[in-house]
């Protein structure tokens, strides 16, 4: 797929086939710095075959126990390498800062349920008191 394709989803029911979104593909290597691994020296495209691989062979935790992961903490070290970066500088902080953002989202999901629940209460109680009011 080339930058911009265009894809829609359609919405269909019985005698109804209408789009109701478009999206808009975009090829990711023209918004994001990607390390070509071909500029990667042999031991390091070797580390980073090594270590995907223990990774692949495994499920997939949340992200608070992925990052305390030896393997985990491993590959993104050889990422940041590869992206010039010191991982004693950045791993830290940006485990910090993820783990921070999910916990923030888990914390919202859970207040809407909370709110969608307390709002369905109230409406099956309005309706209740209405229909009481409307048979006297």
């Amino acid at each position: 797929m080339s930058g911009g394709d265009k894809w829609g989803v359609y919405l269909r029911a019985p005698e109804v086939y209408f789009r109701v979104l478009d999206i808009e593909v975009m090829d990711a290597r023209e918004y994001m710095n990607i390390p070509d691994p071909d500029l990667f020296s042999d031991d390091a495209r070797v580390s980073l075959l090594r270590v995907f691989d223990s990774l692949s062979r495994r499920p997939i935790k949340s992200i608070f126990e992925e990052v305390e992961r030896k393997d985990r903490q491993e590959l993104d070290r050889l990422v940041l390498k590869a992206l010039g970066l010191e991982a004693k500088e950045y791993l830290k902080p940006i485990y910090g800062e993820l783990t921070e953002l999910v916990r923030e989202r888990i914390e919202i999901a859970e207040m809407r349920k909370k709110v969608n629940k307390l709002r369905t209460q109230i409406d099956e109680n309005y309706f209740f008191t209405f229909s009481l009011t409307l048979s006297f």
